[in-house]
């Protein structure tokens, strides 16, 4: 079952807003998907990085 979807609030800069708006119409998708997936992608390469470096400093 997929996650609940829920408000975020924050602010981008406005050239931020507009490549996001530009691809989601540009992809015919809606701009809370795109959201979704970068941040999740982003999250998913930080949270793996930062458990490398915590491999890195208990060897």
């Amino acid at each position: 079952m997929p996650d609940e979807l829920v408000l975020v609030s924050g602010r981008v800069r406005k050239s931020i807003r507009r490549r996001l708006k530009l691809y989601a119409a540009e992809h015919d998708i809606k701009l809370q998907v795109v959201l979704d997936e970068a941040l999740d992608e982003y999250l998913t390469r930080r949270e793996a990085a930062d458990a490398k470096a915590r491999e890195g400093r208990d060897a």
